[in-house]
């Protein structure tokens, strides 16, 4: 009798699997930890003393103390400095809602209290050129496009903010480099808790 149920069981779970076309898929992890995603973005300092290498042969650096002081005007660059952290992760958010098969209602924004990290998460598998947009996007309009504008007309405010937000998108990088060996049919489910995602792999 429980063998003849058994088997029922399994019968109805198969039509309705096989109705509403729902299949079986299995998951790879693709992470980096949240230490070693902050460690990668202290490595990128050297890299990113480059420009202000070039802007000091171009325009030539201003004196550094005209910038940190007085205190309030301090106060004010680490205002937009947070502000823009918080704005980075809606950037993420904003692409994931356009991309996301059930747009903003899978979307979240939140905080790790544990390593102060603002994140954006969406728990819908993306296809992987939209979660590569969704991942970059917010580094290349608040870090190196104000980077680049700034080095070309010698803004040094633009070239100081472009350089300190592509550093925070380091490990938006991570995210990008890990994704560079994937096949473009994949799906890609982003990570709710760790810096990386998973792969989707249908069997």
């Amino acid at each position: 009798m429980c063998k003849k149920l058994l088997l029922l069981g399994i019968l109805i779970i198969n039509e309705f699997l096989w109705k509403y076309n729902i299949s079986f898929a299995m998951k790879i992890k693709k992470t980096i930890s949240i230490l070693n995603a902050n460690l990668f973005g202290m490595l990128m300092i050297p890299i990113l003393a480059i420009p202000f290498f070039i802007y000091n042969k171009t325009w030539g650096l201003p004196d550094i103390y005209t910038y940190i002081y007085p205190l309030t005007r301090l106060t004010f660059v680490f205002i937009i400095l947070i502000i823009s952290v918080f704005i980075h992760e809606l950037i993420h958010a904003f692409f994931f809602s356009i991309y996301a098969k059930n747009k903003r209602k899978n979307v979240k924004i939140g905080i790790m209290w544990k390593y102060l990290t603002p994140y954006a998460h969406c728990s819908d598998p993306l296809k992987l050129l939209h979660y590569r947009i969704a991942i970059l996007t917010p580094g290349l309009l608040l870090g190196f496009l104000p980077l680049l504008v700034g080095l070309i007309f010698g803004i040094y405010y633009l070239l100081l903010f472009g350089v300190l937000l592509t550093l925070a998108a380091g490990g938006d990088i991570i995210i990008y480099i890990l994704t560079l060996n994937i096949s473009k049919d994949k799906m890609i489910l982003d990570h709710p808790k760790e810096c990386g995602f998973f792969i989707i792999e249908k069997k």
